[in-house]
C-alpha cells in the first residue's frame, strides 16, 4: 500500500478547488488545506509542510509564482505544481526559475492530475538527493580547504613538508580523539595569534 501524501490546494476559484479535491478523492493524495490567495497558502505551508502544493498562478494578495518561490526557498513543501490557463516557453522557464516541479493547464484533465503529481513527487525526490550530494561535496571541499590552510601554516612556520604537516595533524587528531578538521581549526587559530 502506498503512503499517503498531503496536498494543499490554492486557487481563488472555489469550483477549481472542488474539481481538484474530487479528482484526488480515493488516491494517495489527501487534501489537508485549501487557500484562495498566495499569502494564506504560504502561511498554511509553514504550518503543515505538505508533500504537494497545487497553486494557481493568478491569485490575489500574492500570485502563485511568488508563493511558489517562497515555498521552495524556505522548503515549506516538498514540491509545487502550478496551475495555469496558458503554458508558453516564458511561463515554463519562469516555473523552472521559481523551483516549480510540474505544471497543469486549465481546463484540468482529471486523468492527468495523479500522473502529474506522481511525476512531481519523483522529481522532488531526485532533486532532494542531488542537493544532499551537493551539500556533502561542499562540506567536504570546505573541510579540505581548512586542512590545506593548516598544513600550509605548519609548513611555513615550522618548516615541515606537506606530508609531515599532514601526519602531525593526523596524530594530533588521534591523540585528542577529534576530527582532522577540528584539529586544523585549532592549529589555524593558534598559528594566527603568533
Amino acid at each position: 500500500m502506498k503512503q499517503e501524501r498531503t496536498v494543499i490546494l490554492a486557487d481563488d476559484d472555489v469550483e477549481i478547488r472542488g474539481a481538484l479535491r474530487r479528482a484526488l478523492k480515493g488516491s494517495v493524495y489527501t487534501v489537508v488545506a485549501e487557500s484562495s490567495n498566495g499569502l494564506e497558502l504560504v502561511k498554511q505551508c509553514k504550518e503543515l509542510k505538505p508533500d504537494v502544493v497545487i497553486a494557481d498562478i493568478q491569485m490575489p494578495t500574492m500570485n502563485g509564482m511568488e508563493a511558489a518561490r517562497q515555498i521552495v526557498e524556505e522548503e515549506l513543501g516538498r514540491c509545487v505544481v502550478m496551475l495555469t490557463s496558458y503554458a508558453d516557453r516564458f511561463f515554463v522557464q519562469e516555473c523552472a526559475d521559481a523551483g516549480v516541479t510540474e505544471y497543469l493547464t486549465k481546463p484540468l484533465d482529471p486523468g492527468m492530475l495523479i500522473l502529474t503529481l506522481d511525476c512531481a513527487m519523483e522529481k522532488s525526490r531526485e532533486l532532494y538527493l542531488k542537493r544532499k550530494e551537493m551539500n556533502k561535496l561542499a562540506r567536504r571541499k570546505q573541510s579540505q580547504n581548512i586542512l590545506d590552510a593548516a598544513k600550509l601554516l605548519l609548513m611555513e612556520n615550522r618548516g615541515m613538508s606537506e606530508d609531515e604537516a599532514y601526519l602531525f595533524l593526523k596524530n594530533m587528531a588521534k591523540r585528542r580523539q577529534i576530527t582532522l578538521e577540528e584539529v586544523a581549526r585549532i592549529v589555524i587559530a593558534k598559528m594566527r595569534t603568533l
